[in-house]
């Protein structure tokens, strides 16, 4: 629940969005658009549900390579691959993983133990696709990314949330629902500073 609080603030600021942006404005090739794309996936898929991360990704994917159904067939397939990949090495991937690391089944750091075989997991198939992939490049967006004020400050709170989950259940031996609400009342202090010092000219 406060990791989906945590995206929804993320994408309410932009920032999603401005990621899009900023990947079509680079002039990639489409080739090189499905290995990012799986990459951010992979990843983002370590501290964001893997459900979410392959929508949130499918999202994007579909609008860089709306002329391009080839590439978002391919490309969303990857990137469900990886977040699937990528979310079974973290015990903050899933609810599959979550609810082990709960019942304290395994400690965090021991799901790592899989990041070999799930690095093998995402790379294999996506070099099977590569070659289906067209090298064409994408077509240059005129549009410019913009992030909404506090972004980058809801970046932060949200890497220190994660930090402060794991290492507390690591050092401490907290239960990981203690570090999560911690990191939701920060959001929320966040949240209603942004709102009450909103200038009326943004609205």
């Amino acid at each position: 629940m406060a990791w989906r609080s945590f995206l929804n603030a993320m994408t309410e600021r932009g920032i999603f969005d401005a990621l899009r942006i900023v990947l079509e404005n680079r002039q990639y090739s489409y080739r090189q658009l499905f290995w990012i794309t799986g990459a951010i996936a992979f990843l983002l898929s370590t501290v964001i549900s893997s459900l979410t991360v392959g929508l949130l990704m499918g999202y994007i994917i579909l609008q860089i390579g709306k002329n391009q159904p080839q590439f978002v067939g391919l490309a969303g397939l990857n990137a469900v691959v990886a977040a699937n990949a990528g979310g079974t090495m973290s015990p903050l991937g899933g609810i599959s993983t979550f609810f082990v690391w709960q019942q304290n089944a395994l400690q965090s750091t021991e799901f790592f133990t899989l990041t070999i075989p799930c690095i093998v997991n995402f790379l294999v198939p996506a070099a099977i696709m590569h070659f289906s992939v067209t090298k064409e490049t994408l077509t240059f967006s005129k549009e410019t990314p913009v992030l909404k004020r506090g972004s980058k400050r809801i970046i932060f709170i949200f890497i220190l949330t994660f930090t402060i989950t794991i290492l507390s259940n690591v050092f401490f031996d907290m239960p990981a629902i203690a570090g999560m609400i911690f990191g939701l009342a920060l959001l929320q202090f966040f949240a209603y500073f942004l709102t009450k010092t909103e200038k009326p000219s943004h609205f």
